[in-house]
């Protein structure tokens, strides 16, 4: 999940970001909300991501997965 408030100073960042993952079709989820690099905006977001990594849904291996091979391109490794 890549999420950022569209007046934060990172904005731009994070939409090149998006596309390069899109580019190398990593899935992922995109979220912009109204606002900058503050406790309000990350609240927001932190409750979206929340119930997306907790879901009923969630598969967990495979979101492991996907975060690892993103995580060694940036990288050159994953951490785990």
């Amino acid at each position: 999940m890549d999420a950022c408030g569209t007046d934060d100073r990172l904005i731009e960042l994070n939409r090149k970001l998006r596309a390069w993952l899109a580019s190398k079709n990593v899935k992922h989820v995109d979220i912009e909300t109204p606002g900058a690099h503050t406790w309000m905006v990350w609240r927001r977001n932190l409750t979206e991501f929340s119930s997306l990594l907790f879901s009923a849904e969630a598969n967990h291996e495979k979101m492991n997965a996907i975060f690892g091979r993103t995580m060694k391109m940036f990288l050159g490794f994953a951490p785990w």
